[in-house]
C-alpha cells in the first residue's frame, strides 16, 4: 500500500534527520569550544520543525481523507442518499475510496431488494387478509381472530352482534380466551 510505504519513508527520513542534526550539533559543540547549548537548541528546532512538517503531510494525505470517508460512511449508514463518497485527489488511501464506493453500491442494491421484498410481503398479507375477511363475512357464526398478545385482529358481523360491539374501536379490546 502506498500509504504504508510513504509513512515509513517519512518517519525514517525524520529519524535520520534527527540523528544527523544531533550528531552535527555535538560535533560543532566539541569543535566550537563550549557553545553546546546553542547547537543543541538549533538541533531541537530542526527536529521539531521536521516533526511538524511530517505530521502536516500525514494529516493532509492520510488522516483527513480517512475522516472524510468515515463521515461519508456514517451518512450513508444512517440515510438513503444516492451519491458517491468524495475524497480529495491527493491522498494516500490507494483503492480504499473505490472499494467504499463499491460497498455503498452493494448496500443500495441490498436496500432496494429489501424494499421490494417487504412491499411484496405486505401486498401478499393484504391479499390474504382481504380473502380472510371475505370468508368471515359470509359465515353466520361469530368469529373473532386474536393475535398472540390477545388483541383482536378481525371479527365478523355475527361476532359483533353477539358481543354487542358497536364501533370498530372495540377492536383494541383484549380477547381473554383466544
Amino acid at each position: 500500500m502506498r500509504a504504508a510505504r510513504a509513512v515509513a519513508i517519512l518517519l525514517s527520513t525524520l529519524a535520520f534527520t534527527a540523528f544527523a542534526v544531533s550528531g552535527f550539533a555535538m560535533w560543532a559543540a566539541l569543535e566550537g569550544g563550549g557553545r553546546v547549548g546553542a547547537y543543541l537548541l538549533i538541533a531541537f528546532i530542526v527536529v521539531a520543525v521536521g516533526t511538524a512538517a511530517a505530521f502536516a503531510v500525514l494529516r493532509g494525505r492520510l488522516l483527513q481523507p480517512i475522516d472524510m470517508l468515515a463521515g461519508e460512511l456514517a451518512l450513508h449508514a444512517q440515510t438513503r442518499i444516492d451519491r458517491t463518497p468524495t475524497v480529495d485527489r491527493d491522498h494516500w488511501l490507494d483503492e480504499l475510496p473505490a472499494a467504499v464506493a463499491k460497498l455503498l453500491c452493494a448496500l443500495r442494491a441490498a436496500r432496494g431488494e429489501i424494499d421490494n421484498a417487504v412491499s411484496a410481503a405486505t401486498q401478499r398479507a393484504e391479499e390474504q387478509k382481504s380473502s380472510f375477511e371475505a370468508i368471515l363475512l359470509d359465515l353466520s357464526e361469530g368469529v373473532i381472530v386474536c393475535n398472540l398478545n390477545h388483541r383482536i385482529l378481525l371479527y365478523n358481523q355475527a361476532a359483533a352482534r353477539i358481543l354487542d360491539m358497536r364501533t370498530r374501536s372495540d377492536s383494541i379490546v383484549r380477547c381473554s380466551g383466544c
